[in-house]
């Protein structure tokens, strides 16, 4: 799923952005769990991904809600996708980071933040699921940069 190029943002702020959601688009202020794309979201992780063919680092948001259903994981939890290491933001944010960049997919490091608000309202920090994750599909030469 290559996402969409949001030079039009990118180009208009001098400053880095410091994530990106759920489609790619860039934020710039600190990740809160309740700035993901998806506002009825009952988990949500930051994860530090790379990019597969240049290995540029992105941190990234992915969220889940209750009632969601993903065609490729089914109604799997993040929860048990971390516990798993079947988590995956699958193709990197397109900022150009090379050529290949918004095609290829992007390789799994760590979570960063793992958050979640189960039958509440107000989000609550697991940090016991903030742990590295292991892609043995990217292959030996694919390590954090």
């Amino acid at each position: 799923m290559m996402r969409h190029n949001y030079a039009d943002i990118l180009s208009r702020i001098d400053e880095k952005p410091q994530w990106f959601d759920e489609e790619g688009v860039p934020r710039y202020d600190k990740f809160e769990p309740q700035a993901c794309a998806n506002i009825y979201a009952t988990e949500a992780v930051l994860l530090l991904i790379h990019c597969q063919s240049c290995q540029h680092p992105f941190m990234v948001c992915i969220s889940r809600s209750s009632a969601q259903s993903c065609e490729l994981f089914g109604s799997l939890p993040l929860a048990k996708r971390v516990a798993d290491n079947s988590i995956h933001y699958f193709d990197p944010p397109n900022i150009g980071c090379c050529l290949a960049g918004p095609t290829m997919n992007s390789v799994p490091q760590c979570v960063i933040e793992f958050w979640s608000r189960e039958g509440s309202r107000y989000w609550q920090r697991d940090e016991e699921l903030e742990v590295p994750i292991s892609c043995d599909w990217a292959g030996d030469d694919q390590e954090a940069p």
